[in-house]
């Protein structure tokens, strides 16, 4: 009997399309960044309580990141008065995070690679053997002193697959990846010209 095809080649090339621009995507660069042992038993509450610091982390940097209007720009009395309130939250969390560094361990720094599925330690092997879970501590900003906490798979030397997220959490992982990579490539453009 001849093969026939079934018309779902669009969405099987949807999702494959998909995958590739999630692996594309990411995270590229030298963190502190540690592995943890998935803790024995952790409950569903645990679990969503880690997911709701990882959301909480990555709105916070999305509101750190937004671009800033600049002094007199729109001309109003109350854009001068949030930019001025700007700037003193962000001395007061750069202080804090300073602060709190020199009393809290931060992990070594690594050579490593996010994206919304997976995880790469470059150079390193990571400290587990493969088919064992544990969560990856990411600090990905400099001015936030708490890691994305992101449970994860060991799928062989160095590679990690994520572990589920709510639809919430994986969305703002994709946006905050899609902000990084999109600062990334205008870093390289501007070092070319």
């Amino acid at each position: 009997m001849p093969n026939r095809d079934t018309g779902n080649r669009p969405v099987e090339d949807a999702i494959a399309s998909e995958e590739t621009l999630a692996e594309t995507i990411c995270l590229d660069g030298v963190f502190p960044v540690s592995w943890k042992e998935m803790p024995a038993g952790l409950a569903d509450v645990e679990y969503a309580a880690l997911h709701e610091g990882n959301l909480m982390l990555l709105n916070a940097i999305a509101v750190m990141e937004q671009p800033r209007h600049a002094e007199g720009e729109e001309g109003s009395a109350l854009h001068q008065d949030m930019f001025r309130l700007e700037a003193k939250v962000d001395l007061l969390t750069s202080l804090v995070t300073r602060l709190l560094t020199h009393y809290e361990m931060v992990p070594p720094l690594a050579a490593v690679t996010l994206t919304a599925r997976t995880f790469h330690w470059h150079g390193k092997v990571l400290p587990a053997e493969p088919g064992q879970s544990g969560i990856i501590e990411l600090y990905v900003h400099p001015l936030v002193a708490a890691p994305l906490r992101l449970p994860a798979r060991i799928e062989s030397a160095g590679v990690a697959s994520l572990g589920e997220m709510s639809q919430p959490v994986r969305n703002g992982l994709e946006k905050f990846l899609f902000r990084q990579h999109r600062r990334q490539i205008a870093v390289h453009r501007q070092a070319r010209s």
